[in-house]
């Protein structure tokens, strides 16, 4: 697989993630790539639904996150059945 350059990594489900400004041009940004992985650490999947503005939506190598604007509502409704599972 090519390899782009990584602006975060994440093992879903996972302890850690690993999020990098380097390929970032709006160092603002950095937020949004912090949430996407930590969501993936969370057990979150990308977006299914490919939600333009969805942070979970899969970058596919661009820069993306200048865009994103919170989650759609099939990955806010994904989060709270992970949630509520590992409530139990």
């Amino acid at each position: 697989q090519y390899n782009y350059g990584i602006m975060g990594l994440s093992f879903r489900p996972g302890d850690a993630c690993v999020v990098s400004t380097f390929r970032l041009k709006r160092k603002d940004d950095l937020w949004k790539v912090t949430i996407h992985e930590f969501l993936h650490s969370r057990g979150l999947p990308h977006c299914k639904t490919n939600a333009p503005k969805c942070l979970m939506q899969d970058a596919h190598g661009k820069n993306t996150f200048y865009m994103k604007h919170g989650l759609c509502e099939d990955c806010k409704n994904s989060l709270r059945m992970i949630m509520t599972h590992q409530e139990r």
